[in-house]
């Protein structure tokens, strides 16, 4: 382990693990310290690279090289590491009910990856994106070999491993990318992200040509591929491209180029390493490295809000209460009271047929688009409106029509997340849980409950 010396600050020590070779430096006080610039090849065999192995011998010659530079030998804390893609196995996860729960979640992207020509172990660490409910997820899996190879660098150095992402990742989270649908990084291999806005939908890896191929003409025939396949790039004319080779010919392929920014002068890093600082500022789902402390942090923000609607439930069932009370009271005073006739005699046909008339006018007004959206969930909660009725105004609505919603959630505390949104929303009140039960017969056994909901034009 590196000594600590005094006085010396802190760093973090960045890694990249490109497809040729392997590059570290370290960045303290918001520049790359002088001397700390490492670069090891990866051994190939006939311009391929080996299997993980060949990266985890360049990992063993790269802290041989870290030991011997002098200005590395203060105090590293953390240490961030940006993978090439080559090294991961990584697929699109269609929507299925088993991504409702962690344990069955990971069962059907192991299946995924095998069906997608990936060969994996009961080791490898699988990471998937945090789409919302009813979407489609990236899935990545990362070698356990590479991520042990990992921490004991990091223990080595008496630091702490913070994050380990792929490099489409890390190109993905860049702001200069400008929401394009697609992105394609030329590097030592070529890979091409498409099909996403928000969030990556899936990626594509081009394996590795001859050393002087040019690597703009490798990307174009896949990025028409990719075209021809989905109408949303069809529409694209030009292609966002991150070149990370430093200068490589980019052929008659119409490139939409995305700068790194430039710094104030420093020591010659790689922009690979530049890219992993860029992109590590906040913490992504598809990290290798698991932030236990937000987790724990989104727990108590979840009990909170689970307290914050049992509450809330409380006090619409003693509003309720109230308004029975109120409505007994009244039908009793009227009960007493000595009826008097007043106009027109009214049968009770008649009745029932102006009842049922002003209700079908009612139904015929109701503002169908609005009231849909007022139902509609947001993507952060995994909650879905299954049937919406229209029901007849009593008294106590003020002649408004009432709603009965039947919805479908995951958890309890989705429903009842469910349930406080709805009281919340400008057109809806008196929003109110009637009725809920577990669906024993659906995959998944979620949640399925009645709200009932006056609306207010």
């Amino acid at each position: 382990m590196w000594p600590a010396k005094k006085g010396a600050a802190a760093g973090v020590l960045y890694l990249s693990l490109g497809a040729r070779s392997v590059d570290a430096a370290v960045l303290a006080h918001g520049a790359w310290v002088a001397g700390s610039v490492v670069s090891v090849p990866v051994d190939r065999v006939h311009g391929v690279a080996l299997p993980v192995n060949a990266l985890l011998e360049a990992l063993t010659r790269l802290r041989g090289a870290l030991e011997d530079r002098r200005a590395l030998n203060g105090s590293v804390r953390e240490l961030r590491v940006l993978v090439a893609d080559t090294w991961l196995a990584s697929t699109r996860l269609p929507w299925s009910s088993s991504l409702r729960s962690a344990v069955t979640a990971e069962a059907y992207a192991r299946a995924q990856l095998a069906a997608a020509g990936y060969e994996l172990t009961l080791g490898e660490l699988i990471r998937m994106d945090d789409a919302g409910y009813g979407e489609p997820r990236l899935v990545v899996a990362y070698p356990v070999a590479l991520m042990q190879a990992l921490q004991a660098l990091a223990h080595e150095r008496g630091a702490v491993l913070c994050a380990v992402l792929p490099m489409s990742v890390a190109a993905w989270a860049l702001p200069q990318r400008s929401g394009a649908p697609a992105l394609g990084v030329i590097d030592e291999g070529i890979t091409l992200v498409a099909q996403g806005g928000r969030r990556i939908a899936e990626v594509h890896v081009r394996g590795q040509g001859a050393q002087g191929e040019s690597r703009a003409n490798g990307l174009k025939p896949l990025w028409q591929r990719l075209r021809l396949r989905d109408a949303e790039l069809g529409a694209s004319a030009r292609l966002a491209v991150l070149d990370l080779s430093g200068g490589v010919g980019r052929a008659d392929l119409e490139l939409l180029p995305i700068e790194l920014p430039k710094g104030a002068p420093q020591p010659q890093v790689s922009l690979r390493l530049q890219l992993a600082r860029l992109s590590m500022t906040r913490k992504l789902a598809l990290d290798a490295v698991d932030a236990r402390a937000a987790v724990s942090m989104l727990q108590g923000l979840a009990a909170g809000v689970a307290l914050l609607v049992a509450g809330m439930a409380l006090l619409h069932a003693w509003q309720a209460a109230g308004v029975g009370r109120a409505a007994r009271a009244a039908l009793s005073a009227a009960q007493l009271a000595p009826s008097a006739q007043v106009g027109k005699s009214w049968s009770r046909e008649d009745v029932a047929r102006v009842q049922a008339v002003n209700q079908a006018v009612r139904e015929l007004n109701m503002p169908i688009a609005a009231v849909l959206t007022a139902l509609r969930p947001p993507r952060d909660l995994h909650a879905a409106v299954l049937s919406v009725e229209v029901g007849a105004a009593a008294a106590e609505t003020a002649g408004r029509s009432t709603l009965r919603i039947v919805a479908e959630a995951q958890a309890a505390v989705d429903m009842t997340r469910y349930v406080a949104f709805l009281a919340e929303r400008k057109h809806l009140n008196g929003a109110y849980l009637t009725r809920h039960e577990i669906a024993e017969d659906a995959p998944g056994r979620p949640y399925r409950f009645t709200v009932e909901a006056v609306w207010k034009d």
